[in-house]
């Protein structure tokens, strides 16, 4: 087609029109152009300005670009000025091809400016800071001539590459660095920001110099400094300090120490970009950052990484708008879709990145990757050695150029591949070579030109294929020959063999013609094309390095593939080329006798190393060398003999390489035990040789089962697999989907056509089966006419029922005409199997292999599992084989056939575990060239199994029955509905199901379990016959159609499309599995007793089981989904129980831990039951985990138990053994390693000496303790062998020291006391209960959670819970049982909880006032008690350090050990007590016992972790975590001695302070009595009893301070003291006013005895503060008495003076304060009665509720008895009180009673707060009860009570007698308020529950803050508390790591 353009000829200013076709090139219009118009040059080009900008390229036509008649064209230059700034405001004018796309101007840029890698930068415009797009034009980005480009980096992927040498890159990247620290876009420290503006500075000014750099402000700081420390202060100061140190650095040393510093930065090289991410629903902003390797996830704030997607995973990603979406394949579940709009930006930078990774891989230019390629590597192994020879295969045409084999590796070759091989014309200078590197590219050329037969070799020479074959086997031999040589004798031989090469092309592709095209002639000159050009390249390694081990082993590679090619181009041309199932099968099998060999050779080294007798170690290593020698023939003997197997001559050469190798092998095995080793070494040994002579049989088995390439069987599988999947389309799924009819019936017949071909191909090979061939064929082309009308007709009329009818019946005719052909075909399709069987297994080894690899670089569990799986399958192997091998025999004999159909499916079921195994590994394996392999040899496998399988169905005739068919049918119909359901969920429009969600969910669960109701039955079918099976089939489908429809209802209730779509994807899979279950069914009931397809069937069972639980999980009813899980689990526990466990040491800790758990799960499934049933599921998760944990720890100890347990028992080994452990810790540092080594030499024998005499004494009567002594021996004495001789060579690596442990380790469980098979069988058997217990709970809360307001089941549950507590009891004694010395630990460890529970109730005693020296310390003073405190500190300071050193000791050592540490620490809580009641402080008191208690808490830590530390003292965590411990206990020991001593300080302090008023009294006293004391000189008569009454007052404080402790009775002698001295001060100035001598002599005599009545108060006080025993309180309350009757008397003086009538000592209040104090404590007394009715009322209440289960229960009975005594208190104070207002009038008493207004406020006050806080521990306590009070709470509240309490008993005792019953009534309820504290505490401590505060009513504002600081310390005690506790696990898991 001819266009006329207007071409604009911009140079001359002229426009034309031309005529042109549509078809020519850009270029060819371009010539065009000049030649008519004599205008423009090579430097032009065609520009469209319009509708968009663009130039157009020239290799691209008119039409491609879709130009229309009419439009203009500009033939303009295409070179342009374009300036380029750079960061330094540099501006460079750089001329460039304006057609040229950004990466390509980008290059040129990057050239002209020396820039080694110009990939990494690109342009951006300054106006909008932009990337330029790197794949478009300046032109079509809107960059005009005139603006200015910023060049900049990138892409940071070598700044690592980038120093002195390149400083045009360094400078530039430093400019780049400078920019993004200066603006803030790296974080960076303050330091680092000096050091970073120093150098910046040493580059801008040089040195530092004094006279110009040292005045203030000479340098902008904003320029050099970051803003966030700009403004700093002092910054400029540091910089210039930093600068100052930078003298005589260069400008170039300081821009790369700037480099440096910045590449240090944790966020050099990111880019960022803003992005939202989905968190929890909601779209939360974060940082995208993108680096060289990697993608990272970041907090948008601290910029901490979330998740790193390392770029080598990504397989795609979208760009759009608003979004990014990037999928990572195999390595993520799901895409990560990323909100963003710079999802372009993204893009860009992603590709850039992954194009310099491309590029810069070695390998890239190796491979071409198209849409088609595959390409597969063979690994053949060389044992010893250890290389490999890798042999590169490919479906593609074409090579290329591989850089590797060019200038890097070969002297002599420069210049570009199309610089020297594409000139003038395609191929016609591929002769132009002249030396090696040349011959190496005219090489790699003429592989382009062998796959097409068109294409003429010109330069060839006329001769034979066999001429040609065997020259260039000549010139490959010279090449070798020559290569160490090199210079210009390689070079000629190099030369001619590519000329030889180009003859054997030239005659392979003419015999290819000549035979039809034969493929197979010209895939083997493409081989040999290859290993010519590795031979050429590793010749070219040789000549320059001849030395070189690597060169070497390349050219050997090499040859050997040359080897191969020229075999494989020999048996392509005689016609014997081996089909490719065979080769597969050969390469794989050779692959698994390396890698067996080697496996062997790794467990023979150490017994190699280990031999004593030099003579019998050299033999044994010459036939090690020899069988890896051998193995290594076998291999490459495989590669030469492999496509040429069918020859006969190359089978028995392979055999002979076979047999030679497991001739070595069996010489092998007695030379190795010749030289000593022990039976479980040789047995290790044989079973290695076993697998190695397996896998050699297998190698020989296959070179037997060759077939012929080009006569693999005919294939009818296929088209029957099309033919099936179609038809089924038609039958169940047309009628729906109409569109399916017209292409399912074009699938139909193209694989009618296939089947017809092979059918023909038979019939013609089998002339008895060709009549009937022909026959079944012609019915089935009849059966396809009838199809494809009724395909027309169906597809014009798809709803008519009728005619979809046809269409089915038709399709379902199809089918049976084509299986008719198959079993007339049965031989060929028997064939098939064969062939199939052969790919499969081949495929399998290959998996094996491949798995077994993979495996060393995965975790411990995948890497057991892969290698369990491949050990299976591989046993599997050699059976099919054998049955392949018997059919090849007899192909006619049915028997045979019906063991390889056996065989098959026995083979399939581990093999299909195997490759499901690797699927789920591949996540798991570190190795990225692993992963890769071991995912696609999977999938191999898995294609493979399935054509097998599908074969032996057909082979088989396994036509299921009607029944089944319809089964199945009916679920291809729900298939089919739940496709349009998943659409119409999709599109928002899944229609609503009347109803209700409740009724929906209820529907669910009854129609899954009606399904499973179905199952049994289907099993018992499948395990009669396939006749069986129908019935069961169609009701499991039937069932399967409720479920799914139940469903459906539910999904049209759920929140959102999203949830609807998993409840309908969840029903696919359902529906899947229930066929295949009944698959499963069929298959079994063929052969009922075969193993493997009942586990296939128990296979499928569980999957369906597993959906339903996910069906129910994804439906709205809560928690379903993990009381499932827990009850499976469970479940699989205890199958697992008979099982041995893992004897790695006693678990005694990890089981107390697992049992805690359990219970705080059990409690805690209890509370969620009442408060909503829905909630048990997490609980029943944690049980369930508990368990799990439980049986692992119980297993491992029962199994420590029973090989020997922990520490030394036989005689005479303890010591030898502790001494060979201290020389190995001291080898590593020796300067003389050769004297340990002889040291632990003479100590072993020792050990032996030892161990003989115990095995003819102690262990007589004990064969297997015997032999595990044996073994432990010969371990220790090999390991200190193969040590001596390391420390010899100076060698002593950590294997050998490794070897050593693990042998003493040996020695020590094999030389242990065992506790017996008794107790472990009665620790199996509790753990078993526990368990079955556990599992009746998750039973019954599974159905409770289905119906949670059945109190039946309520009942149910909490009989269930009550079994649990007991049956850990059981299983803690039991393992206690196992092992004395750790049960002491134990009993010891919980003797000492009572100790630290005793003093936490001496310390709650103590602050209520309830300690009774005489009870706690009788007849012991303080200073006797405070020695005692420092005895036994030291004493438990040495029960410690005999502690630890037990710990390598005995059973018996460790439970002596624990005893004295247990007895030391009692006797130091017995003094520390003692101290603490004869003590006078409180606070002292409280510090004493707070010391004391910590003592005893790293005691008890010591005991507990003794027990997991003991027998392991040997692993550096366990000793350090021990060591740890014991110097914990020296320490808080010492701190125990500071705290005794302070409080002893304490105490004397207070006795000075009250000394002190005492002398301050007696002074005033003196000073009264002075003839000059005037005293107040305005004092009266008021003023006088005025003061009185304050002294009254401070007699009172001083009664209660005697009683509440040290603080409060010093500030009483204080105010004491002052009262005194202002009564003297005014009774001396009021006495003056009276004229009467004798009144003075009055006022002076009371006022002086009043002064001593005090002092004689402070004694009694003083006194009593150091012992409160009952005769000091006497004490004190007589000195009281008496100070209030001479205050009385002082008063009585008053009055005599003037004014002074009518005055008392009491102050009148206008109310009778004594009444009102009664009324209150009535008042109070009420409250806690009506407190204790309501604590009493709840409990009835919830009487049989489980709410008062266990701790709650304990709770509420501690608060009732807190309140009941508390209330019992406070009548005994009413009565006290009562007692003292009735002796008023007595005149005996009256002195003792008399009115006191400051007690009786004190009293009232003190009633107050005990009702208060009584009211609110009752609501404390319900609050616990409820689960709505924390327990830190509810213990503030009890201590509230205690405290209230203490002071209301000081209250009434200051005016009670001490000697009447109300006083002693008062003491006792006091004692029994404290008691019942106690109890409410140790309740509140067990109870784990953590909810909101209650609010309690009645506290005031003061008591409220009170108790809040109280509940906020017992909080931070509790967190550290725990936080111990975390230490302490975290270090049993550091060793539990470590082991």
């Amino acid at each position: 087609m001819a266009l006329s353009l207007k071409i604009n000829l911009v140079s001359i200013g002229l426009t034309k029109t031309m005529r042109f076709n549509a078809d020519q090139s850009i270029s060819e219009v371009c010539k065009d152009i000049r030649e008519k118009t004599t205008s423009g040059g090579g430097d032009h080009g065609l520009f469209q300005a319009l509708p968009k900008p663009r130039w157009l390229k020239p290799e691209k036509t008119l039409k491609y670009y879709d130009l229309q008649s009419g439009n203009e064209l500009e033939y303009r230059k295409k070179h342009r000025q374009l300036k380029i700034k750079l960061l330094d405001d540099t501006i460079k004018t750089v001329l460039v091809d304006d057609s040229s796309d950004v990466s390509e101007i980008t290059d040129v840029i990057g050239k002209r400016m020396n820039i080694k890698n110009p990939e990494e930068f690109s342009l951006k415009v300054l106006t909008s800071n932009s990337w330029l797009n790197p794949a478009l034009t300046l032109t079509e980005q809107g960059i005009k001539e005139d603006d200015i480009l910023l060049l900049k980096k990138k892409f940071f992927f070598n700044d690592a590459n980038v120093d002195k040498s390149d400083p045009v890159q360094l400078h530039l990247l430093y400019v780049q660095s400078t920019d993004a620290i200066v603006s803030g876009d790296h974080p960076t420290s303050r330091s680092e920001a000096c050091d970073l503006a120093a150098l910046q500075l040493q580059v801008l000014y040089g040195d530092y110099n004094p006279q110009k750099h040292a005045k203030p402000g000479w340098f902008a700081i904003k320029d050099v400094c970051p803003p966030q420390h700009a403004k700093s202060k002092g910054v400029d100061k540091d910089i210039i300090k930093e600068y100052q140190k930078l003298i005589n650095t260069t400008e170039i040393n300081a821009k790369y120490k700037y480099i440096q510093l910045c590449r240090g930065l944790k966020t050099y090289g990111i880019t960022f970009f803003e992005i939202k991410t989905k968190v929890k629903k909601k779209l939360t902003p974060q940082l995208l950052g993108v680096t060289r390797h990697s993608l990272l996830q970041m907090d948008a704030d601290t910029k901490e990484v979330i998740k790193e997607y390392p770029l080598t995973h990504l397989k795609r990603w979208a760009p759009s708008a608003t979004s990014l979406s990037l999928d990572f394949g195999d390595y993520e579940d799901d895409y990560l879709t990323l909100s963003t709009p710079e999802g372009d930006a993204i893009s860009q930078l992603i590709a850039g990145y992954i194009d310099i990774i491309l590029k810069t891989r070695k390998d890239a230019a190796r491979v071409i990757e198209d849409d088609e390629g595959e390409s597969v590597e063979e690994e053949h192994l060389a044992p010893i050695r250890g290389h490999a020879v890798n042999t590169t295969t490919t479906n593609m045409v074409g090579g290329v150029w591989d850089p590797s084999m060019g200038q890097a590796g070969v002297p002599g070759v420069g210049g570009q591949v199309g610089d020297r091989m594409m000139g003038g014309g395609m191929h016609g200078n591929l002769l132009n070579a002249f030396d090696l590197g040349s011959a190496l590219q005219a090489c790699t050329a003429l592989i382009d030109q062998i796959m097409d037969p068109a294409m003429a070799v010109s330069g060839a020479e006329a001769v034979a294929l066999a001429q040609a074959m065997m020259a260039l086997g000549t010139a490959a031999g010279e090449v070798s020959a020559l290569a160490p040589e090199g210079g210009a004798p390689l070079d000629n031989a190099a030369v001619g063999l590519a000329q030889h090469l180009k003859n054997l092309i030239a005659a392979a592709k003419k015999n290819a013609a000549e035979n039809g095209d034969d493929v197979s002639l010209l895939d083997g000159a493409k081989a040999m094309s290859e290993a010519v050009r590795k031979l050429l390249h590793a010749a070219g390694l040789v000549a320059k390095d001849p030395n070189d081990p690597k060169a070497i082993e390349a050219l050997r590679a090499a040859q050997l593939a040359m080897k191969g090619a020229e075999a494989y181009l020999a048996a392509a041309a005689a016609g014997t080329l081996a089909d490719q199932a065979t080769q597969n099968l050969l390469n794989e099998s050779a692959k698994m006798v390396a890698a067996a060999i080697a496996a062997m050779l790794t467990e023979t080294d150490p017994l190699l190393r280990g031999m004593k007798d030099s003579r019998a170690q050299m033999d044994a290593f010459n036939k090690l060398k020899a069988a890896a020698g051998a193995a290594q023939r076998v291999c490459a003997t495989v590669t030469v003999v492999g496509p040429g197997i069918l020859d006969k001559g190359n089978q028995m050469t392979l055999q002979q390489k076979c047999q030679e190798l497991e001739r070595i092998l069996q010489a092998l095995l007695p030379a190795i035990a010749a030289g000593g080793c022990s039976p479980e070494q040789m047995e290790n040994l044989n079973a290695a040789a076993k697998r190695a002579m397996e896998a050699i049989a297998a190698l020989v088995t296959s070179s037997q089962l060759a077939g012929q390439r080009g006569h693999e069987p005919q294939d009818f599988i296929t088209p029957i697999q099309t033919i099936t999947k179609e038809v089924s389309k038609l039958t169940n799924e047309a009628k729906s989907q109409p569109s399916l009819i017209a292409p399912s019936t074009t699938s139909i017949t193209e694989a009618v056509q296939a089947l017809l071909k092979a059918t023909k191909v038979v019939a013609e090979q089998n002339p008895a089966l060709k009549e009937s061939l022909l026959n079944e064929a012609k019915a089935t082309i009849a059966a396809l006419n009838r199809l494809t009308e009724s395909s027309k007709k169906a597809s014009a009329n798809p709803q008519d029922t009728f005619t979809m009818q046809q269409l089915a019946t038709s399709s379902a005719n199809v089918e049976e005409a084509a299986k008719a052909i198959l079993k007339t075909a049965r031989a060929s399709v028997i064939d098939s199997v064969k062939y199939w069987a052969k790919n499969a297994t081949a495929a399998t080894t290959g998996l094996v292999a491949t798995s077994i690899g993979a495996s060393s670089s995965a975790d411990p569990t995948t890497r057991q599992n892969l290698c369990d799986n491949a050990a299976t399958a591989a046993s599997k192997i050699a059976v099919v084989l054998n049955a392949i091998q018997r059919c090849n025999d007899d192909p006619n004999d049915p028997n045979a056939q019906q063991a390889l159909l056996a065989a098959s499916k026995s083979f399939a079921h581990p093999s299909a575990t195997l490759v499901a195994t690797a699927k789920r590994a591949v996540p798991r394996v570190q190795d990225m060239t692993k992963k890769t392999s071991l995912h696609s040899a999977a999938d191999e496998v898995a294609q493979a199994l399935k054509n097998l399988m599908f074969a032996v169905q057909i082979a088989a005739d396994e036509g299921p029955s009607k029944e089944v068919t319809e089964a199945l049918e009916q679920l291809n119909f729900i298939s089919a509905d739940l496709d349009a359901a998943a659409f119409a969920a999709a599109s928002g429009a899944l229609p609503r199901i009347s109803g209700s969600p409740d009724m929906a969910i209820d529907l669910l669960a009854n129609s899954i379990a009606h399904l499973r109701t179905t199952i049994p039955p289907l099993e018992a079918a499948a395990h009669k016959s396939p006749k069986d099976v129908g019935n069961p089939a169609k009701n499991t489908s039937a069932a399967v159609y409720q479920v799914v429809n139940s469903a459906k209802t539910l999904a049209s209730y759920a929140a959102d499309s999203e949830a609807q779509k998993k409840i309908i994807q969840t029903c696919r899979g359902l529906v899947g599995a229930g066929q295949a279950v009944i698959d499963s069914a069929v298959d079994l009931s063929h052969a009922p007793n075969d193993a493997v397809l009942d586990e296939s069937l128990q296979d499928k069972k569980r999957e369906l089981e597993r959906l339903l639980n996910k069906l129910l999980s994804a439906s709205p009813q809560p928690g379903y989904k993990e009381i499932q899980e827990a009850m499976s689990r469970l479940e699989g526990l205890l199958s697992t129980l008979n099982q041995s466990g893992d004897n790695r040491g006693t678990s005694l800790q990890q089981l107390n831990d697992a049992c805690k758990s359990l219970g705080i799960a059990t409690s805690n499934t209890l509370t969620a039951s009442r408060i909503d049933a829905k909630q048990m599921a997490p609980h029943t998760k944690s049980a369930a985990e508990a368990v799990d944990d439980i049986v692992d720890a119980a297993k491992t100890a029962a199994a420590s138990s029973s090989s020997g347990g922990g520490g030394v028992t036989v005689q005479g080994l303890e010591g030898p053994i502790a001494k060979i452990q201290a020389e190995l810790k001291e080898i590593a540092n020796s300067p003389d390693k050769v004297h340990n080594a002889t040291v632990i030499a003479k100590l072993t024998s020792e050990v032996v000496a030892a161990s003989k005499k115990a095995c003819q004494s102690q262990l007589r009567d004990k064969p297997q303790a015997r032999r595990n002594l044996i073994l432990a021996n010969e371990k220790l004495t090999n390991a200190t062998a193969a040590l001596a001789r390391g420390a010899k060579n100076g060698n002593i690596s950590p294997i050998l020291m490794q070897n050593m442990q693990d042998a003493i380790r040996s020695l020590n469980n094999a030389g242990a006391s065992s506790s017996g098979g008794n107790n472990a069988a009665t620790l199996v058997d509790a753990t078993r209960n526990v368990a079955e217990a556990t599992l009746k709970l998750v039973n019954a809360a599974s159905e409770l959670s289905g119906n949670p307001k059945d109190s039946a089941l309520q009942v149910k549950l909490s009989s269930a819970a009550k079994a649990i507590p007991n049956s850990i009891n059981s299983v803690q004694t039991a393992a206690l049982q196992l092992l004395p010395g750790m049960r002491e630990c134990e009993e010891s460890g919980i003797y000492i909880g009572k100790i630290i529970a005793d003093l936490d109730a001496f310390a709650l005693f103590a602050a209520a006032g309830q300690v009774d020296p005489e009870e706690i310390a009788p007849g012991k003073n303080y200073e006797d008690c405070q020695n005692g405190i420092h005895s036994s500190g030291q004493e438990l300071k040495n029960a410690s350090e005999a502690f630890r050193a037990a710990m390598r000791g005995s059973q018996d050592d460790l439970a002596n050990a624990a005893r004295d540490l247990t007895r030391a620490a009692a006797d130091l809580a017995t003094y520390s007590k003692a101290t603490g009641a004869l003590g006078a402080d409180k606070n002292a008191q409280s510090a004493l016992i707070e010391a004391c208690i910590n003592c005893e808490s790293e005691v008890q830590a010591i005991l507990v972790k003794g027990k997991d530390a003991y027998g392991n003292m040997s692993d550096r965590n366990r000793e350090t975590e021990i060591n740890n411990l014991v110097n914990s206990i020296n320490n808080v020991v010492d701190d125990m001695n500071a705290a005794a001593e302070k409080a002893a300080a304490e105490s004397a302090r207070g006795i000075m302070e009250i000394d002190k008023a005492i002398r301050q009294i007696q002074e005033s006293t003196n000073a009264y009595k002075q003839p000059g004391y005037k005293g107040n000189t305005n004092a009266d008569a008021t003023s006088l009893v005025q003061s009185a009454r304050v002294v009254a007052a401070s007699t009172g404080d001083l009664v209660v301070g005697a009683q509440n402790g040290q603080e409060e009775l010093v500030a009483a002698a204080m105010k004491a003291a002052q009262g005194v001295r202002t009564l003297l001060e005014e009774g001396k100035g009021g006495g003056a006013t009276s004229d009467d001598p004798q009144v003075r002599a009055r006022v002076d005599e009371a006022c002086l005895k009043s002064a001593a009545g005090v002092n004689k108060l402070l004694a009694a006080a003083k006194a009593g503060s150091k012992s409160q025993s009952l005769q000091s309180q006497v004490a004190i309350s007589t000195a009281a008495r008496e100070c209030a009757d001479q205050l009385q008397e002082v008063v009585a003086a008053a009055n005599k003076l003037p004014g002074g009538e009518g005055l008392t000592l009491e102050e009148e209040s206008g109310q009778d304060l004594d009444d009102l104090a009664e009324k209150e404590l009535r008042a109070c007394a009420q409250v806690i009665e009506n407190a204790a009715k309501t604590l009493l009322a709840n409990q009835q209440n919830h009487q049989g509720d489980l709410a008062l289960e266990g701790v709650a229960e304990a709770i509420m009975a501690a608060a009732i008895a807190i309140a009941q005594a508390t209330g019992l208190l406070v009548k005994a104070a009413h009565g006290a009180q009562k007692e003292r207002v009735a002796n008023l009038g007595n005149p005996k008493t009256k002195h003792l009673y008399r009115r006191d207004p400051t007690w009786a406020n004190g009293l009232i006050s003190a009633a107050q707060k005990v009702a208060m806080t009584t009211q609110h521990l009752v609501t404390s306590a319900n609050g616990a009860v409820e689960g709505k009070a924390e327990e830190e709470e509810l213990i503030a509240s009890a201590k509230q009570v205690s405290s209230s309490t203490a002071h209301l008993v000081s209250a009434s005792r200051a005016k009670s007698d001490p000697n009447s019953a109300t006083s002693k009534q008062l003491s006792a309820a006091a004692k029994a308020v404290a008691e019942a504290t106690q109890n409410l505490v140790d309740a509140a401590k067990r109870q784990r529950e953590t909810k909101p505060l209650a609010q309690g009513p009645g506290l005031d504002d003061s008591t409220r803050a009170e108790l809040e600081q109280q509940i906020e310390i017992l909080k931070l005690e509790k967190a550290l508390e725990d936080a111990r506790k975390k230490l302490t696990t975290n270090r049993s898991n550091q060793y539990q790591k470590g082991k």
